[in-house]
């Protein structure tokens, strides 16, 4: 049987099923972030020197996609492009990235930088004032390009947290729960920085998840 986020979400409705079905949501929960891993080799992994899915993940399916094609991540023009056309919400994007293309986008083509740095937050205020300059580009390549290059990491990132922190979250172990709030907040700070890296965080949680579930005690001999 195929497994979907939908799909178990909709069997654990009321507090009573969730109970009962513990261990069921566990290893379900279990198959889509193994689903989750061998996307990531399968598709992220080939092109991410280069390239950006940029897909946009829900509950129903892991590889739902409303977006043609991939794009390159040094490439303003493109980048651009993609948050025009994207369906998902701009403020579910990375803040920089989102405050670029807020900046730019009455004229793709200009970019005014008093515009842009009153919406830095703290850490991203310490990166810009030391910047070489603060033109464009300068502020491109290095404020900007290192978050695009990382989209693919973050919108999955953003689909775990989704998973965990849907109305049955609480069925789940602190251990569990907290490498996940240490996923999302590694997302935020662009800290994931690899495909592989990814992975390795997503398999700590299946282990965390496999080590909550009880091992029945085994009957002793008389």
């Amino acid at each position: 049987m195929n497994w979907r986020g939908g799909d178990v979400f909709d069997i654990f409705r009321s507090k009573k099923t969730i109970k009962e079905n513990k261990e069921l949501l566990f290893q379900n929960t279990v198959k889509i972030l193994e689903k989750i891993i061998e996307y990531v080799k399968n598709a992220i992994v080939p092109i991410f020197q280069k390239k950006v899915i940029g897909k946009y993940y829900d509950f129903a399916d892991i590889t739902a996609s409303h977006t043609s094609k991939s794009f390159d991540y040094t490439d303003k023009k493109q980048i651009y492009n993609y948050m025009n056309s994207s369906p998902l919400s701009r403020a579910k994007y990375p803040k920089i990235l989102k405050y670029y293309y807020d900046v730019k986008w009455r004229d793709p083509e200009s970019f005014q930088n008093y515009h842009f740095l009153p919406r830095l937050d703290k850490n991203d205020q310490i990166i810009y004032n030391k910047l070489s300059d603060h033109g464009e580009t300068t502020i491109f390549r290095n404020m900007i390009e290192p978050i695009a290059k990382n989209l693919d990491i973050y919108l999955i990132i953003m689909y775990i947290k989704n998973l965990f922190y849907y109305r049955v979250s609480s069925v789940f172990d602190t251990k569990t729960l907290e490498l996940v709030k240490k996923l999302e907040n590694a997302a935020y700070k662009n800290e994931i920085n690899s495909p592989e890296i990814l992975i390795e965080r997503i398999q700590e949680i299946i282990n965390s998840i496999n080590n909550s579930i009880p091992v029945a005690n085994t009957p002793t001999k008389q």
